[in-house]
């Protein structure tokens, strides 16, 4: 595999340990494009790095214990693939439903781009 793919696949790796999983936000600044553009519809505020950064803290407020699993990884041309899978206990308001204490399993697919070593 071409040694560009592995460093895309690495930059998403990051996002997913040190940002969503440790909730280090300072890592989105490092790893995102100032243009970011989000396109999926979400109950945040605010656009580019900062809708990154706002996501993590509300997933983290309503799932405290939040471990996002990669189950796979396809990297190809400037695109990045990743499907993850989570299971926490919702301890904080998630959309509009009051902690539950419950647990969720769930899995999500990203795609991304990536361009200069950045996340657009």
């Amino acid at each position: 595999m071409s040694s560009s793919l592995e460093i895309n696949k690495t930059i998403f790796r990051r996002f997913i340990d040190e940002a969503l999983n440790a909730g280090k936000l300072s890592v989105i600044d490092e790893l995102f494009s100032l243009d970011f553009v989000e396109h999926q519809l979400l109950p945040i505020p605010d656009s580019g790095r900062e809708i990154v950064k706002n996501l993590i803290v509300w997933l983290h407020t309503a799932f405290p214990d939040l471990p996002y699993e990669i189950v796979n990884i396809i990297a190809e041309d400037d695109k990045v693939m990743v499907h993850t899978a989570f299971r926490s206990s919702q301890k904080g308001e998630f959309m509009g439903i009051s902690p539950t204490g419950k647990q969720i399993a769930s899995e999500v697919i990203d795609i991304v781009r990536i361009s200069r070593g950045k996340i657009i």
